[in-house]
């Protein structure tokens, strides 16, 4: 049995910097995601890969991904997107939880595959 590299970790986990998130994010990887990862907390987590006038802040993340991959051994990107999110305009954009839930999970499929085409690895 090999010994992991002593800087390597399991995964890197995107998330949005929201503070009402925190208590819960602990809880929510605990369960899926044992063992050691990097953590990039950022306004709206994959927002800006979305959003062309965020082009900077959209580098930004994707130089983090690859510097966590290159410097941790990361294979594995965590996205997590929360509701009434503000980059996302909060709950009062969307009709009903439903449509908010759905454009939170097609924006992160969108943001898991322009990842994967910069850095490729698995995504959950």
């Amino acid at each position: 049995m090999t010994t992991p590299a002593p800087r390597a970790c399991d995964a890197l986990v995107i998330t949005c910097m929201d503070w009402r998130l925190h208590p819960h994010l602990s809880t929510l990887l605990s369960g899926h995601l044992p063992g050691r990862f990097d953590l990039i907390s950022v306004c709206g987590a994959t927002r800006s890969l979305l959003d062309p006038s965020e082009a900077s802040a959209a580098q930004f993340l994707l130089t983090c991904v690859g510097t966590s991959r290159r410097l941790h051994s990361v294979s594995r990107v965590v996205i997590v997107h929360h509701t009434d999110c503000g980059a996302s305009g909060g709950a009062e954009a969307f009709d009903n939880e439903a449509m908010e839930r759905a454009r939170h999970s097609d924006d992160m499929k969108a943001a898991a595959e322009l990842i994967a085409r910069s850095n490729p690895m698995d995504y959950y």
